[in-house]
């Protein structure tokens, strides 16, 4: 399926119009079924597509900022359905993930590691 201009332009618009929090919700619910897990005789492989957020800088009279990139998750199950983080609209909490150590920010104080699926305490 393909768009054309003018919903190809509504779509930018609508996205343009989202909360970062939203954003990350919509996102993940639309790639959904891109995300696949491969069960393998010796293993298994978790092939993801994610929202990372970097930040990267110069500054007059200073050396180039490293780049320090995390990923955007979504908040656990629990805590997904409460009414306050469905109008939470900031992504403010940082962790790490405990399993594949990847950077993770989120709208709440838990979160699901977009890489491994394992809960994430975020602060």
């Amino acid at each position: 399926m393909s768009m054309n201009d003018r919903e190809r332009q509504a779509a930018i618009k609508f996205i343009q119009s989202l909360s970062e929090k939203d954003l990350v919700d919509l996102f993940y619910e639309a790639i959904k079924s891109r995300n696949e897990d491969k069960v393998f005789d010796d293993g298994y492989e978790k092939d993801r597509i994610c929202v990372i957020q970097t930040h990267y800088g110069k500054f007059k009279n200073k050396e180039d900022k490293e780049h320090y990139s995390e990923f955007m998750a979504l908040p656990t199950p629990e805590l997904a359905g409460l009414d306050w983080v469905k109008n939470e609209s900031e992504i403010t909490q940082q962790g790490e993930c405990p399993k594949c150590k990847a950077a993770i920010i989120c709208a709440t104080k838990e979160a699901i590691c977009p890489i491994c699926d394992s809960v994430v305490e975020c602060t």
